[in-house]
């Protein structure tokens, strides 16, 4: 069985069976800060929920009904963006607003509540963060800020190497390609860029791609990012479609 999350500007998050429209379970009710975003580990058992409280609550097993999270852990920031399980479920890193420019921390799940945050980073100290990919073959994270800058971090030696101006709105999407060597971004003006994996040269540039648009809640340009097998690129947009082209 395939299973897929939802989670609603309402804080309500579902559980779905893929190909019907039958809820499997409702982990969490309306009435609860917004849900940000939801992923799930790389092995798949487990899952966490980000949203505007600046929480991160994770959940074991799919093949239960619990309301209840086994885990929360309290970013301190006004409000998560976005998170990643770095390589394994115990290892979190997650980015937001903090009022303090910590915008990116990395959890180590397995220590005590009052002592797992075990890296944080001063970063995009206009805006915060907005959205993280992550490279294991690089072993490096990157973190698209809300004034159009990329950060990147060493994971092995836990450091910030450079901040890097990409675009010149803020960056809604990125995408790693550990295959073909891209890091490509998407912004809110519906601008798309390819960059090199490890030298950060800038490769292509698709403007206009995914226009504004206010038919939808969301009227930031590019929404998602998605790199295939031989370098082909799916971004799909704020005006309602989904692109496809090959990398150079």
């Amino acid at each position: 069985m395939a299973y897929y999350l939802t989670g609603s500007i309402d804080g309500s998050v579902r559980m779905w069976e893929f190909g019907t429209q039958r809820v499997v379970s409702q982990q969490r009710s309306p009435g609860t800060p917004s849900i940000t975003e939801i992923r799930f580990t790389p092995q798949g058992n487990k899952y966490g929920v980000a949203d505007t409280s600046g929480k991160l609550h994770l959940w074991q097993g799919i093949h239960t009904s619990t309301k209840t999270p086994y885990k929360v852990l309290d970013s301190g920031m006004r409000q998560l963006s976005d998170f990643l399980f770095l390589g394994s479920s115990s290892l979190i890193v997650a980015g937001g607003d903090s009022h303090d420019n910590k915008n990116v921390i990395i959890w180590d799940t397995l220590l005590p509540n009052k002592r797992n945050i075990v890296k944080e980073y001063v970063c995009h100290e206009a805006g915060g963060t907005a959205v993280l990919a992550y490279s294991q073959l690089k072993q490096r994270m990157f973190s698209g800020g809300k004034r159009g800058d990329v950060c990147i971090f060493d994971v092995r030696q836990n450091a910030l190497i450079q901040c890097l101006p990409v675009h010149t709105a803020a960056i809604t999407c990125m995408a790693v390609s550990d295959l073909e060597g891209y890091l490509v971004t998407g912004s809110s003006e519906g601008e798309i860029k390819v960059l090199d994996l490890t030298s950060m040269d800038e490769l292509a540039v698709y403007v206009n791609q995914h226009a504004k648009s206010r038919l939808f809640r969301h009227d930031g340009g590019v929404t998602d990012l998605c790199v295939k097998p031989g370098g082909i690129l799916f971004s799909s947009g704020a005006d309602g479609s989904i692109r496809s082209r090959t990398l150079p």
